[in-house]
């Protein structure tokens, strides 16, 4: 939250406490400042009729434009060639081991090794990636705009394209 906060005009929850101990509750939690606005999927849904056409392409911009604006968080590459697409791989060849698939093992073996061949897949500089955070926006005088950003804990650096898949793969894509 911190280098969001200090790096975007992004706001983010203040967090004032986290406690993964599971002595108090059975999960891990944090107790942050609530913050108003609806989630980005909720607002863009087609069946949601409390936004308008118009009001869905402006969520879509801002959504857009906040994501770019974490994209721009950059630091030198750290990880090796083609580490994102492995990740997938990995947990493709955790799923069907042992079962009797299409996608077997060795198949899975020769995409990592082209993966980790391909010079386009050998990155210099890492963005800040959306992940599966939590944007969330509202509607003032000026429209729609970004409330916040929360859910963080599976955000990080990787390729911006990495973005791509979830966000527009979604049931409700945002453009």
């Amino acid at each position: 939250n911190a280098l969001i906060a200090s790096r975007t005009p992004i706001p983010v929850p203040r967090i004032h406490h986290v406690d993964v101990s599971r002595t108090v509750v059975e999960t891990g939690f944090i107790v942050m400042d609530f913050m108003p606005g609806d989630s980005w999927r909720f607002l863009l849904h087609p069946q949601n009729k409390s936004t308008s056409p118009a009001e869905k392409q402006q969520i879509a911009s801002r959504f857009g434009q906040a994501t770019a604006q974490l994209h721009c968080i950059t630091r030198s590459c750290t990880r090796e060639p083609g580490a994102g697409v492995v990740h997938g791989l990995d947990a493709l060849e955790r799923v069907v081991s042992g079962a009797d698939c299409l996608v077997t093992p060795e198949r899975i073996e020769a995409c990592r090794r082209i993966a980790c061949s391909d010079p386009a897949l050998i990155m210099h500089e890492e963005s800040y990636c959306v992940g599966d955070g939590e944007m969330h926006l509202l509607c003032d005088e000026q429209g729609w705009q970004v409330s916040f950003l929360c859910d963080l804990e599976y955000q990080g650096y990787g390729d911006p394209c990495y973005d791509m898949a979830p966000l527009l793969c979604h049931p409700e894509p945002i453009w």
